[in-house]
């Protein structure tokens, strides 16, 4: 799913609106238990009762691409991952009930969650502390 998100515009009316976890498993390349782990975590959420199960939205494919590729960069033991997926999550469900999303889109959801996600008034105290030194 995240080379379709490349090309600038993915069609959601092809796809559907509910996925189990093995279906969520099968097209993120991942395990089951890998699945219900990020449920665990937060990053993605079920749907409110189905008739069928467990089943979780198109909006879960895109987050759960998007904290894979994060934690690729920020590794696997990194909270910071699941911090800003959490963040942009509320967007990436939003964007996927549409008829399509915009690759413009949904990057732009992840960085504005990376800037709540890691920009805190904590990190920007720490900065100024330190910069500050260096000034006088």
């Amino acid at each position: 799913m995240s080379s379709t998100l490349l090309t600038g515009t993915v069609d959601l009316t092809t796809l559907e609106r509910a996925y189990t976890v093995a279906d969520l498993a099968l097209l993120t390349g991942e395990t089951e238990a890998w699945i219900r782990e990020c449920q665990r975590k937060g990053i993605i959420t079920p749907l409110p009762e189905r008739k069928y199960g467990i089943q979780f939205s198109r909006g879960s494919i895109f987050k759960l691409e998007a904290f894979k590729g994060l934690q690729e960069e920020f590794g696997h033991n990194s909270a910071v991952p699941a911090r800003i997926i959490r963040e942009a999550g509320p967007k990436l469900d939003e964007l996927a009930r549409g008829p399509e999303i915009w690759t413009v889109d949904a990057l732009a959801a992840m960085s504005a969650a990376v800037v709540a996600a890691i920009w805190t008034p904590e990190v920007q105290a720490e900065l100024a502390r330190r910069f500050g030194a260096l000034v006088k």
